[in-house]
């Protein structure tokens, strides 16, 4: 099974200060855009705050996307998401998605501007298969991903004894796995303007 357009959520501890202020996410975002910050072409940013259980405030690439949304679940975070095909190995692709992932929410949480702390520091993360053909969501495809995830685990330190379990409660939806961390991520808190 070939796993692409991998998606990752790091669900941020403090959503109501993340969620609250647009503003500061909107300025980050063109920031990243106008000074480069990221190995990737960012292209635009896109507020869809507006819309209940939507995608949140977007900011758009080439081959990838960062966005701080609630989701359907209604939990804020960032999600990283591949939008392109990616070479490698399952467990390579699923190492890039975290470790941008990573550095997306670590970078959005040393970003000026916040009038109150925001962290990252949760002992989860989502993973979603955003294709329903390569990865149709059922016990087997996540069986079959297993040790993918467990090769992933071994070369992203964040992950060290993560285990991921399998989120089966709609067919409908995309293969959804949550990362369960043995230790707190801590991605690091600004100074408050």
């Amino acid at each position: 099974m070939e796993l692409q357009h991998i998606q990752i959520k790091v669900y941020a501890s403090t959503p109501d200060a993340l969620y609250r202020e647009h503003a500061p996410i909107v300025r980050a975002f063109h920031r990243w855009i106008q000074q480069n910050v990221t190995d990737e072409l960012l292209i635009d940013v896109a507020d869809y705050s507006h819309v209940p259980a939507g995608p949140g405030i977007i900011l758009m690439g080439h081959d990838a996307f960062y966005s701080v949304e609630p989701g359907p679940e209604n939990r804020v975070g960032l999600l990283y998401g591949v939008k392109t095909l990616r070479e490698g190995s399952n467990a390579d692709r699923i190492a890039h998605s975290v470790n941008q992932a990573l550095a997306g929410a670590r970078r959005l949480a040393q970003e000026p501007g916040w009038t109150e702390p925001i962290d990252f520091a949760t002992r989860e993360l989502l993973l979603i298969a955003n294709d329903r053909l390569l990865t149709p969501n059922t016990a087997a495809s996540f069986e079959a991903l297993k040790s993918d995830w467990e090769a992933a685990t071994a070369t992203v330190p964040e992950l060290s004894g993560a285990r991921a379990e399998y989120l089966a409660d709609d067919p409908r939806e995309r293969l959804r796995l949550r990362i369960r961390l043995t230790q707190p991520l801590s991605l690091g808190t600004p100074a408050v303007a």
